[in-house]
Protein backbone atom coordinates (compact mmCIF):
# COMPACT_ATOMS: atom_id res chain seq x y z
CA UNK A 1 0.00 0.00 0.00
CA UNK A 2 1.47 3.40 -1.06
CA UNK A 3 1.76 5.92 2.24
CA UNK A 4 1.28 9.93 1.49
CA UNK A 5 4.28 11.98 2.34
CA UNK A 6 2.23 13.44 5.28
CA UNK A 7 3.19 9.63 6.80
CA UNK A 8 6.67 9.64 5.83
CA UNK A 9 9.53 12.43 6.71
CA UNK A 10 11.95 11.43 4.69
CA UNK A 11 9.70 11.85 1.62
CA UNK A 12 8.69 15.11 2.57
CA UNK A 13 12.58 15.76 3.94
CA UNK A 14 13.40 14.64 -0.25
CA UNK A 15 10.38 17.05 -1.56
CA UNK A 16 12.54 19.80 0.23
CA UNK A 17 15.81 19.51 -1.31
CA UNK A 18 14.76 18.10 -4.73
CA UNK A 19 14.96 21.86 -5.89
CA UNK A 20 18.76 21.88 -4.86
CA UNK A 21 19.68 18.72 -6.13
CA UNK A 22 18.24 19.77 -9.19
CA UNK A 23 20.18 23.09 -9.34
CA UNK A 24 23.62 21.56 -8.12
CA UNK A 25 23.17 18.71 -11.08
CA UNK A 26 22.32 21.93 -13.72
CA UNK A 27 25.80 23.54 -12.05
CA UNK A 28 45.38 11.29 -38.69
CA UNK A 29 45.51 8.89 -43.49
CA UNK A 30 45.29 6.47 -40.75
CA UNK A 31 44.96 2.99 -41.55
CA UNK A 32 41.81 3.10 -44.17
CA UNK A 33 40.54 6.68 -44.41
CA UNK A 34 37.35 7.57 -44.61
CA UNK A 35 37.56 11.48 -45.60
CA UNK A 36 40.04 12.74 -48.50
CA UNK A 37 41.27 15.53 -46.03
CA UNK A 38 43.14 13.23 -43.52
CA UNK A 39 46.69 13.74 -44.83
CA UNK A 40 47.84 10.49 -42.52
CA UNK A 41 49.26 7.10 -43.55
CA UNK A 42 49.46 3.96 -42.08
CA UNK A 43 52.54 2.61 -40.05
CA UNK A 44 54.27 -0.39 -38.61
CA UNK A 45 54.21 -2.42 -35.59
CA UNK A 46 56.76 -3.74 -33.46
CA UNK A 47 56.51 -5.55 -29.92
CA UNK A 48 58.94 -5.26 -26.79
CA UNK A 49 59.18 -6.72 -23.27
CA UNK A 50 58.44 -4.77 -20.36
CA UNK A 51 61.21 -3.09 -17.89
CA UNK A 52 60.69 -1.67 -14.65
CA UNK A 53 59.81 2.46 -14.81
CA UNK A 54 62.56 4.35 -13.33
CA UNK A 55 61.71 5.79 -9.58
CA UNK A 56 62.41 9.62 -9.47
CA UNK A 57 60.20 11.01 -6.91
CA UNK A 58 56.87 12.02 -5.77
CA UNK A 59 53.77 12.02 -2.99
CA UNK A 60 50.52 10.70 -1.88
CA UNK A 61 47.14 11.20 -2.46
CA UNK A 62 45.04 13.15 0.42
CA UNK A 63 41.32 12.09 0.74
CA UNK A 64 38.60 12.06 -1.69
CA UNK A 65 34.91 13.00 -1.40
CA UNK A 66 31.61 12.26 -3.10
CA UNK A 67 30.16 14.57 -6.43
CA UNK A 68 27.56 14.77 -8.04
CA UNK A 69 26.64 12.24 -10.81
CA UNK A 70 25.44 14.64 -13.71
CA UNK A 71 28.21 15.12 -16.22
CA UNK A 72 30.23 18.49 -16.56
CA UNK A 73 33.00 19.93 -18.34
CA UNK A 74 36.20 21.37 -17.20
CA UNK A 75 38.42 23.80 -18.75
CA UNK A 76 40.46 26.39 -18.41
CA UNK A 77 39.69 30.41 -18.53
CA UNK A 78 40.83 33.55 -18.45
CA UNK A 79 38.02 34.99 -17.07
CA UNK A 80 38.90 36.67 -13.49
CA UNK A 81 42.47 37.61 -15.33
CA UNK A 82 44.21 34.51 -14.64
CA UNK A 83 44.36 31.06 -16.28
CA UNK A 84 41.73 29.37 -13.57
CA UNK A 85 40.17 26.07 -13.81
CA UNK A 86 36.14 26.00 -14.20
CA UNK A 87 33.14 23.96 -14.72
CA UNK A 88 29.77 23.99 -16.65
CA UNK A 89 26.95 21.84 -17.56
CA UNK A 90 27.10 20.75 -21.24
CA UNK A 91 25.04 23.50 -22.33
CA UNK A 92 27.53 25.75 -21.35
CA UNK A 93 25.66 27.17 -18.16
CA UNK A 94 26.18 27.07 -14.60
CA UNK A 95 29.85 28.05 -14.37
CA UNK A 96 31.60 27.60 -11.63
CA UNK A 97 35.32 28.34 -10.86
CA UNK A 98 37.30 25.88 -9.22
CA UNK A 99 41.07 27.77 -8.90
CA UNK A 100 41.81 31.20 -7.67
CA UNK A 101 45.92 30.81 -7.84
CA UNK A 102 48.01 33.71 -9.66
CA UNK A 103 48.99 30.92 -12.21
CA UNK A 104 48.66 29.36 -15.07
CA UNK A 105 46.54 26.79 -14.57
CA UNK A 106 45.91 24.43 -17.55
CA UNK A 107 44.38 20.49 -18.88
CA UNK A 108 42.17 19.62 -16.25
CA UNK A 109 41.72 15.67 -16.02
CA UNK A 110 38.66 13.88 -14.66
CA UNK A 111 39.34 10.68 -12.13
CA UNK A 112 37.19 8.19 -13.69
CA UNK A 113 35.30 8.57 -10.46
CA UNK A 114 34.83 11.80 -10.76
CA UNK A 115 36.15 12.93 -7.20
CA UNK A 116 39.29 14.48 -8.27
CA UNK A 117 40.78 17.10 -10.85
CA UNK A 118 44.44 16.74 -11.80
CA UNK A 119 45.64 19.76 -13.38
CA UNK A 120 48.85 21.63 -14.40
CA UNK A 121 50.68 24.45 -12.30
CA UNK A 122 53.71 26.07 -12.40
CA UNK A 123 56.22 25.20 -9.06
CA UNK A 124 59.91 26.98 -8.85
CA UNK A 125 62.32 23.64 -7.83
CA UNK A 126 65.44 23.95 -5.41
CA UNK A 127 67.15 25.90 -7.61
CA UNK A 128 64.48 28.42 -8.11
CA UNK A 129 63.65 27.42 -11.68
CA UNK A 130 60.18 27.08 -12.36
CA UNK A 131 58.33 24.01 -13.91
CA UNK A 132 54.91 22.97 -14.82
CA UNK A 133 54.15 20.50 -12.30
CA UNK A 134 50.78 18.45 -11.50
CA UNK A 135 48.53 19.53 -8.78
CA UNK A 136 45.21 17.70 -7.45
CA UNK A 137 41.67 19.28 -6.25
CA UNK A 138 38.68 17.73 -5.44
CA UNK A 139 35.93 18.07 -8.09
CA UNK A 140 34.51 21.32 -6.26
CA UNK A 141 37.85 22.72 -5.42
CA UNK A 142 38.71 21.73 -2.14
CA UNK A 143 41.81 19.86 -0.77
CA UNK A 144 44.42 21.20 -3.49
CA UNK A 145 47.95 19.95 -3.01
CA UNK A 146 50.88 18.90 -5.07
CA UNK A 147 51.03 15.56 -6.12
CA UNK A 148 54.25 15.25 -5.66
CA UNK A 149 55.69 16.73 -1.91
CA UNK A 150 59.12 17.99 -3.61
CA UNK A 151 58.87 19.80 -7.05
CA UNK A 152 59.88 18.08 -10.04
CA UNK A 153 63.43 18.74 -12.03
CA UNK A 154 61.20 18.05 -15.42
CA UNK A 155 58.18 19.74 -16.76
CA UNK A 156 55.14 17.55 -16.36
CA UNK A 157 51.90 18.16 -18.83
CA UNK A 158 48.87 16.29 -20.08
CA UNK A 159 47.53 14.59 -16.88
CA UNK A 160 45.71 11.64 -18.05
CA UNK A 161 44.24 9.03 -14.88
CA UNK A 162 43.98 5.21 -15.09
CA UNK A 163 40.96 3.67 -14.66
CA UNK A 164 41.79 2.23 -11.21
CA UNK A 165 42.79 5.72 -9.98
CA UNK A 166 46.27 4.19 -8.59
CA UNK A 167 47.93 6.73 -11.17
CA UNK A 168 48.56 9.73 -13.32
CA UNK A 169 50.17 8.93 -17.06
CA UNK A 170 52.04 12.60 -18.00
CA UNK A 171 54.06 14.15 -20.50
CA UNK A 172 57.72 14.23 -18.88
CA UNK A 173 59.64 17.18 -20.99
CA UNK A 174 63.21 18.32 -20.63
CA UNK A 175 65.91 19.46 -23.03
CA UNK A 176 66.40 15.87 -24.03
CA UNK A 177 62.32 16.10 -25.79
CA UNK A 178 59.34 13.98 -24.54
CA UNK A 179 58.57 11.24 -22.62
CA UNK A 180 55.90 9.59 -21.34
CA UNK A 181 55.65 8.85 -17.43
CA UNK A 182 53.29 8.25 -14.29
CA UNK A 183 52.71 9.56 -10.78
CA UNK A 184 51.85 6.42 -8.62
CA UNK A 185 49.74 7.97 -5.99
CA UNK A 186 50.11 5.05 -3.52
CA UNK A 187 53.55 4.09 -3.69
CA UNK A 188 54.67 7.62 -4.18
CA UNK A 189 57.03 7.21 -7.61
CA UNK A 190 57.13 8.69 -10.46
CA UNK A 191 58.83 7.07 -12.99
CA UNK A 192 59.11 6.72 -16.86
CA UNK A 193 56.86 4.11 -19.29
CA UNK A 194 59.70 1.97 -20.54
CA UNK A 195 59.73 -0.15 -23.61
CA UNK A 196 62.29 -2.84 -24.41
CA UNK A 197 64.84 -1.28 -22.01
CA UNK A 198 63.97 2.43 -22.95
CA UNK A 199 62.06 5.39 -22.74
CA UNK A 200 58.98 6.12 -24.67
CA UNK A 201 59.25 8.70 -26.44
CA UNK A 202 56.04 11.15 -26.85
CA UNK A 203 53.49 13.09 -25.44
CA UNK A 204 49.80 13.51 -24.05
CA UNK A 205 49.10 9.50 -23.44
CA UNK A 206 46.00 8.57 -22.39
CA UNK A 207 44.11 5.41 -21.28
CA UNK A 208 41.50 3.40 -22.97
CA UNK A 209 38.45 3.03 -20.54
CA UNK A 210 39.66 -0.72 -19.62
CA UNK A 211 43.40 0.69 -18.67
CA UNK A 212 45.54 -1.94 -20.85
CA UNK A 213 45.94 0.38 -23.70
CA UNK A 214 47.55 3.79 -23.87
CA UNK A 215 47.34 6.26 -26.78
CA UNK A 216 49.81 9.29 -27.49
CA UNK A 217 51.01 11.26 -30.08
CA UNK A 218 54.76 10.50 -31.13
CA UNK A 219 58.29 11.45 -31.37
CA UNK A 220 58.03 15.22 -33.34
CA UNK A 221 54.11 15.00 -33.55
CA UNK A 222 54.05 12.90 -36.70
CA UNK A 223 52.71 9.96 -35.56
CA UNK A 224 49.51 8.38 -33.81
CA UNK A 225 50.86 5.61 -31.56
CA UNK A 226 49.23 2.68 -29.06
CA UNK A 227 51.15 0.92 -26.76
CA UNK A 228 50.19 -1.24 -24.05
CA UNK A 229 49.75 -0.50 -20.18
CA UNK A 230 52.96 -2.22 -18.97
CA UNK A 231 55.16 -0.48 -22.62
CA UNK A 232 54.67 -3.83 -24.57
CA UNK A 233 53.13 -4.16 -28.19
CA UNK A 234 53.64 -0.51 -29.90
CA UNK A 235 51.71 -0.28 -32.73
CA UNK A 236 51.79 2.92 -35.25
CA UNK A 237 48.12 3.73 -35.59
CA UNK A 238 49.09 6.03 -38.72
CA UNK A 239 51.07 8.39 -39.52
CA UNK A 240 50.99 12.58 -40.65
CA UNK A 241 55.10 13.79 -41.75
CA UNK A 242 53.69 17.16 -42.89
CA UNK A 243 51.14 18.30 -40.29
CA UNK A 244 51.34 17.88 -36.27
CA UNK A 245 48.90 15.41 -34.35
CA UNK A 246 47.55 16.73 -30.73
CA UNK A 247 45.39 15.57 -27.70
CA UNK A 248 44.32 11.98 -28.73
CA UNK A 249 41.75 10.59 -26.93
CA UNK A 250 39.66 7.24 -26.37
CA UNK A 251 35.90 7.05 -26.72
CA UNK A 252 34.01 5.82 -24.15
CA UNK A 253 33.70 2.64 -25.65
CA UNK A 254 37.39 2.40 -26.23
CA UNK A 255 36.40 1.43 -30.45
CA UNK A 256 37.66 5.55 -31.53
CA UNK A 257 39.78 7.80 -30.99
CA UNK A 258 39.59 11.50 -31.17
CA UNK A 259 42.50 13.80 -32.39
CA UNK A 260 43.06 16.93 -33.70
CA UNK A 261 45.65 17.29 -37.10
CA UNK A 262 45.85 19.62 -39.82
CA UNK A 263 43.50 19.11 -42.96
CA UNK A 264 43.87 20.23 -46.65
CA UNK A 265 43.08 23.92 -45.72
CA UNK A 266 45.57 23.95 -43.17
CA UNK A 267 43.28 24.63 -40.05
CA UNK A 268 44.06 21.83 -37.10
CA UNK A 269 40.84 20.14 -37.24
CA UNK A 270 39.03 16.98 -35.20
CA UNK A 271 39.04 13.78 -36.36
CA UNK A 272 37.98 10.33 -35.16
CA UNK A 273 39.48 6.80 -36.11
CA UNK A 274 38.05 3.91 -35.75
CA UNK A 275 39.64 1.14 -34.42
CA UNK A 276 37.32 -1.23 -35.58
CA UNK A 277 37.14 -1.07 -39.73
CA UNK A 278 40.37 1.93 -39.57
CA UNK A 279 38.48 4.54 -40.79
CA UNK A 280 38.71 8.11 -40.16
CA UNK A 281 35.91 10.45 -40.17
CA UNK A 282 36.75 14.49 -40.45
CA UNK A 283 34.17 16.10 -37.80
CA UNK A 284 34.79 19.87 -37.87
CA UNK A 285 35.54 22.10 -41.26
CA UNK A 286 35.27 26.14 -40.00
CA UNK A 287 38.18 28.42 -40.30
CA UNK A 288 40.47 28.45 -37.42
CA UNK A 289 42.22 25.46 -35.08
CA UNK A 290 39.95 22.99 -33.67
CA UNK A 291 42.19 21.52 -30.74
CA UNK A 292 41.63 19.41 -27.59
CA UNK A 293 39.03 17.18 -28.20
CA UNK A 294 37.15 15.19 -25.84
CA UNK A 295 34.57 12.81 -25.41
CA UNK A 296 30.44 13.07 -23.77
CA UNK A 297 30.16 10.25 -21.28
CA UNK A 298 28.07 8.38 -23.64
CA UNK A 299 30.64 8.91 -26.80
CA UNK A 300 27.78 10.96 -28.51
CA UNK A 301 29.83 13.99 -28.87
CA UNK A 302 33.00 15.77 -28.67
CA UNK A 303 33.76 18.82 -27.16
CA UNK A 304 37.04 20.85 -27.99
CA UNK A 305 38.09 24.76 -28.59
CA UNK A 306 38.28 26.72 -31.38
CA UNK A 307 39.75 29.82 -32.47
CA UNK A 308 36.89 30.22 -35.12
CA UNK A 309 35.88 33.13 -33.79
CA UNK A 310 39.30 34.86 -33.36
CA UNK A 311 39.98 33.42 -29.85
CA UNK A 312 39.61 30.50 -28.00
CA UNK A 313 36.09 28.96 -26.94
CA UNK A 314 34.61 25.82 -26.01
CA UNK A 315 32.44 24.10 -28.55
CA UNK A 316 30.88 20.52 -28.97
CA UNK A 317 29.62 18.53 -32.26
CA UNK A 318 27.80 15.53 -32.64
CA UNK A 319 30.91 12.30 -32.78
CA UNK A 320 28.54 11.44 -36.23
CA UNK A 321 29.01 14.79 -37.37
CA UNK A 322 27.13 17.84 -38.25
CA UNK A 323 27.03 21.59 -37.32
CA UNK A 324 29.29 22.50 -33.96
CA UNK A 325 27.19 24.36 -31.13
CA UNK A 326 29.14 27.29 -29.31
CA UNK A 327 28.87 26.51 -25.30
CA UNK A 328 31.04 29.84 -24.07
CA UNK A 329 30.34 33.18 -25.13
CA UNK A 330 32.80 35.69 -24.30
CA UNK A 331 35.84 37.63 -25.17
CA UNK A 332 38.40 35.15 -22.78
CA UNK A 333 40.64 32.49 -24.44
CA UNK A 334 38.96 29.21 -22.52
CA UNK A 335 40.78 25.78 -23.53
CA UNK A 336 41.26 22.23 -23.16
CA UNK A 337 38.01 21.07 -21.83
CA UNK A 338 37.45 17.63 -20.59
CA UNK A 339 34.05 15.92 -19.92
CA UNK A 340 33.32 14.22 -16.64
CA UNK A 341 33.41 10.38 -16.97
Amino acid sequence: MLCSSRQHPMLQLFQALLPRLFFLSATLALGACGDTDSPLAPGGAEEAPVTAGEALQASAPEALVVTLSTPRIAFGSYRNGNQDIYLMDPQGYNVKRLTTASAYEVTPAWSWDNKRIALIRPRKDASNVTHSDIYLINADGTNGHWVLSTPSPYNLSTPSWSPDGSHILVTISDVAGWRLGWVHLTSRILGNLTSGGGLVAGKQPSYDPTGQKIVYVGLNSKSLDLINHDGSGHVTLGLAPNSTLDGPVFSPDGKRIAFSNAASNGDQEIFVKSLVDGSVKRLTYATGADLWPNWSPDGSKIVFSSTRNGHLQIWSVSAAGGSATRLSHNSYDERTPVWSH
